[in-house]
């Protein structure tokens, strides 16, 4: 049967860069806590300062360039067909079901899936089955960087070097109308805390990991100030506000916005 699921067809993939190694530590002690079982190989993407940590495979990517660029070089050195993609950054807060990922990888390998969201966010906007539901070309946020699984190829064919991990999920959401197989889960499957937002540690994100009993290295990095906390607050705030818009509608508001902003 050509489209039989095996874990061996798919692999967890935490994009990352030296810049951000003092994560690396914390993030896989959530991983492996929450996760124990993954089935999946797991690698980490650096460029050269490698760590070395249990279960973890490195693929060294050599001079930073940008986000999608190291991406990139290392899905060149990645064999599986589908990429289950992790930012370093988004630490697990509680159990994950293994067997309800199985089943989403399972589904998504045996329909040739292109990409497959396993957060809600934004929820599908069209029905499928009991497990996922479609995504129209033209809707915001159609490409996602957070706990999503891709076709390799697919996202390779969608990254342009250059891009940080916004612009992709921006941009990408664009060049993804050509692709039609998108789907996102019905249920939120990971549950995370956002550990840092452009490079400063988030407070709360903070006190939250030491509640768990997560070592972090506060010193590595700044925190966000109490504006710029304020800040993200908003743009949460207006992303929701978006969801509430016609599906149609969604990208074309976010670019006037983006405008505005920029005036």
């Amino acid at each position: 049967m050509p489209n039989a699921y095996h874990p061996s067809r798919c692999c967890v993939l935490v994009a990352s860069c030296d810049a951000y190694r003092d994560l690396w530590t914390p993030f896989f002690d959530a991983f492996f806590r929450h996760w124990p079982d993954c089935p999946f190989p797991i690698y980490l993407l650096y460029n050269n300062a490698a760590v070395p940590i249990p279960r973890v495979r490195p693929i060294a990517t050599g001079t930073d360039v940008s986000w999608s660029t190291n991406l990139k070089k290392g899905l060149e050195q990645i064999k599986e067909e589908f990429v289950l993609l992790f930012l370093e950054d988004l630490f697990l807060t509680s159990p994950v079901n293994t067997a309800r990922i199985e089943q989403l990888v399972a589904w998504s390998i045996e329909h040739s899936a292109d990409c497959t969201k396993l957060l809600p966010i934004p929820p599908p906007d069209r029905p499928e089955n009991e497990i996922v539901g479609g995504v129209s070309p033209g809707s915001l946020y159609r490409v996602s960087t957070v706990l999503t699984l891709w076709k390799r190829t697919v996202l390779d064919a969608l990254l342009v070097g250059g891009e940080n991990a916004w612009e992709f999920e921006h941009s990408g959401s664009l060049r993804s109308d050509r692709f039609s197989r998108f789907y996102a889960a019905h249920n939120r499957n990971f549950t995370f805390v956002n550990g840092v937002i452009r490079g400063k540690w988030c407070p709360g994100a903070l006190r939250f990991l030491r509640q768990l009993g997560i070592q972090t290295d506060a010193t590595a990095r700044p925190e966000l100030s109490k504006i710029e906390q304020i800040y993200f607050r908003i743009k949460i705030w207006r992303y929701s506000g978006l969801q509430l818009l016609p599906a149609r509608h969604r990208r074309l508001i976010r670019g006037l916005l983006t405008q505005s902003a920029k005036l």
